[in-house]
């Protein structure tokens, strides 16, 4: 440890961890001594009023690039049947990426009417519409320092469909809230929204999924546990 960090240790008085794993990992193999608080989501007391879920898988991010990997959902959709749902798909697209997407229309355009690239969407009473009315979300992305969007997803009652990531296996209770598959695998995902859509895979309900955001990531909850942390130095 150099000096900064040394002086840094010495005048921190708490040092937090977002994930479980990890938390148990620092204080077993390092110096630290951590203690876990998980990230969340700020409820705000949102005027959207009450929608009822309707058939849509939603992903939000920045669509493109490496990160979020988006084309193993594009190429999950390819080998899905889609009945009565709609893939809805949010976020800035990378310049490079949208010859990908025309690509996708091109060779599926019985697609075009089953999946919806809305762009950037900065109205947060819009974007939260989305997440109210939608069942199922989705994260493809390589790596996440977190994953908020996993979060947010949940307070909206959505269950969740994610690459096997560490914070994501905590986020959807270990299985209890969202279904993983190996990063990268578009065959296993189209497998899991299959079952999904074909009612094979029943999803909790959208009350037990809030009930379980709102008990474990609403940072109301997480502002006392911090405040149980320092009270406990």
């Amino acid at each position: 440890m150099n000096n900064f960090k040394k002086k840094l240790y010495n005048y921190t008085a708490l040092f937090t961890v977002e994930t479980k794993k990890i938390n148990d990992f620092l204080n077993k193999e390092s110096y630290y001594n951590t203690k876990y608080l998980t990230n969340g989501f700020v409820n705000t007391g949102s005027s959207v009023p009450p929608v009822e879920k309707q058939n849509i898988i939603l992903t939000v991010g920045r669509i493109g690039t490496y990160q979020k990997n988006t084309e193993v959902l594009l190429d999950a959709i390819k080998n899905i049947n889609l009945l009565d749902w709609k893939v809805i798909i949010i976020g800035p697209i990378e310049e490079s990426f949208i010859p990908v997407v025309d690509d996708f229309f091109l060779n599926a355009p019985n697609l075009k009417e089953k999946v919806e690239f809305t762009g950037n969407i900065s109205s947060r009473e819009l974007l939260d519409t989305y997440y109210a009315k939608s069942k199922v979300f989705v994260l493809t992305s390589r790596y996440e320092s977190f994953g908020l969007v996993l979060v947010e997803a949940l307070a909206h009652g959505n269950f969740l469909v994610s690459s096997d990531l560490l914070p994501a296996q905590e986020i959807s209770g270990f299985g209890k809230f969202g279904e993983l598959f190996p990063v990268g695998d578009s065959q296993k995902l189209a497998s899991i929204l299959q079952s999904i859509i074909d009612e094979k895979m029943p999803l909790p309900s959208k009350e037990n999924i809030i009930a379980y955001a709102d008990e474990n990531y609403d940072w109301s909850v997480l502002v006392k546990r911090l405040y149980e942390l320092l009270e406990s130095k």
